[in-house]
């Protein structure tokens, strides 16, 4: 009886969110069908929403088009030019030590496409890039796609046109002697994938996934790497990395991160609704870190703090903004605490500056903290 309901469950589903074209989706009706298959502990109603998640984003991506069903909505056109690259430390040169003050980054607790969406008054000004560690990948090396297992990933596909990117990147391997994975998971000279203005069209799942108007979709440079041990070796003291090789590779993929965010930033074109221009100001870096608790695959934050703590020393002054996307309050106090604690002992030491920094609360409100919009006041 009790698979009798589930198998109904399912159809129900389908017919309540049967998609008629590409864009046709009623995020109200999904979040209530999500609750009621958690209420029932449905399982197989959570898969089937899933999957018809992934099955109408892909026919947007088919389509390169949709049409949000609010009436009167204007066809949305996804782009249909894609463009990546690899890019790795031999693409250029790194920058010369700088004794320039070293603004603070900003910890934040949301998902980096919260944070992309948070920042919508910036694009037309700055180009836009943000990171994204992969997980999970087919048995042949290749980037899992829209059936990705790891919950971020396969929402980071089915929100925006990334796989199109990935695969053009991917024909460039093709046929050689390490595979995608190999390339991006690499604990020596790792590769990141840059994947030029790729759209963002749907919504976060607290929303629905609804597709996004024109005005409301957004375009970003994103660099995509591949965490090189998804289990590491811990530390029974904290949250440490045992082995110095593990600390050394998350530095490495955090220096390609700020290295070709400001090679590529020219390349950015702005928001898709903005008319093409370029824009000229220094870009905003968006470092996703929000996934580090996740079970059997938990990542050491306070090696992490650690070495973006010399990262920001090194890289923080290229850029407008630095944010980094936590997905939860904790990890944030816990990675601002490290990364900025140098400034907050400044300020309890009378020996504070404010360097020349915009102090922009645009930023600075995304912060977990109050301590950073504090300082911003003066």
């Amino acid at each position: 009886e009790r698979s009798a309901r589930q198998a109904q469950s399912v159809v129900d589903i389908r017919r309540a969110l049967r998609s008629l074209w590409p864009g046709d989706w009623n995020a109200q009706e999904f979040c209530a069908q999500r609750q009621r298959a958690t209420d029932e502990g449905n399982g197989s109603a959570a898969s089937a929403l899933n999957d018809l998640v992934a099955k109408t984003s892909q026919a947007a991506l088919s389509a390169r088009r949709y049409v949000p069903p609010e009436k009167g909505a204007a066809e949305v056109m996804l782009p249909h030019r894609v463009q990546a690259e690899w890019f790795a430390f031999e693409s250029v040169e790194p920058p010369e030590p700088d004794e320039s003050f070293s603004p603070p980054v900003i910890c934040a607790a949301m998902g980096p496409l919260e944070v992309l969406a948070a920042l919508a008054p910036k694009h037309a000004a700055h180009p836009m890039a943000m990171s994204f560690e992969l997980t999970d990948f087919a048995p042949d090396g290749s980037v899992a796609g829209l059936d990705a297992r790891s919950a971020a990933q396969r929402e980071l596909m089915q929100r925006t046109n990334v796989e199109q990117h990935v695969r053009q990147a991917e024909v460039g391997v093709a046929g050689g002697a390490n595979s995608s994975e190999e390339h991006l998971r690499a604990a020596v000279d790792p590769y990141i994938m840059v994947a030029h203005n790729v759209r963002v069209f749907r919504g976060p799942s607290k929303d629905g996934y609804p597709f996004l108007p024109l005005t409301a979709a957004s375009n970003v440079t994103l660099l995509l790497s591949g965490r090189h041990s998804l289990r590491p070796e811990l530390s029974n003291k904290g949250e440490y990395y045992i082995k110095e090789s593990d600390v050394i590779a998350v530095m490495d993929r955090l220096h390609l991160f700020a290295l070709a965010s400001l090679a590529f930033a020219e390349t950015y074109v702005g928001p898709p609704a903005g008319g093409g221009t370029v824009p000229k100001g220094r870009p905003i870096l968006i470092l996703s870190m929000h996934d580090l608790t996740v079970p059997a695959a938990q990542q050491p934050r306070q090696s992490i703090a650690a070495a973006l703590k010399s990262w920001r020393s090194t890289y923080a002054h290229m850029f407008e903004a630095v944010i980094i996307a936590c997905g939860q309050v904790p990890t944030a106090e816990m990675i601002d605490r490290q990364v900025n604690g140098d400034m907050y002992g400044a300020v309890l030491n009378t020996n504070w500056r404010d360097g020349g920094w915009h102090w922009d609360a645009a930023y600075l409100d995304l912060s977990a903290t109050p301590v950073l919009s504090r300082l911003g006041d003066g």
